[in-house]
């Protein structure tokens, strides 16, 4: 599950990006994974300049090994366009045993 805080951000402020990752047959949160978050902004990143370690770059930002000992996690970051915005989660197990790959959009309106 993933839902931004707030459930519209608005360009320059902070937004809270949380995840919830569940097993599709029983609902329980899955223990012990780590994950992987890219932000692309506008959805028309140029990949080949990227920054890593949550460090935007106007085009995307890349949050890594983000611990998620019981399932959730968030990371934060700053929209600095209005538009639509695509937000895709690699979850891996610690032991891995599985990968699973998500994608979601977000919404960030101009500031009135």
């Amino acid at each position: 599950m993933f839902s931004p805080s707030p459930e519209y951000p608005s360009v320059g402020n902070l937004t809270q990006l949380g995840f919830n990752v569940q097993d599709l047959k029983t609902g329980s949160h899955l223990n012990n994974v780590t994950a992987t978050v890219t932000v692309i902004n506008n959805s028309t990143a140029n990949i080949g300049t990227g920054i890593s370690k949550g460090t935007p770059n106007g085009d995307f930002s890349i949050f890594k090994n983000i611990s998620a000992p019981n399932g959730s996690f968030s990371v934060k970051d700053h929209f600095l366009q209005a538009g639509t915005h695509q937000i895709i989660a690699r979850i891996n197990s610690k032991n891995n045993i599985f990968s699973a790959l998500s994608s979601f959009n977000v919404i960030v309106l101009s500031p009135q």
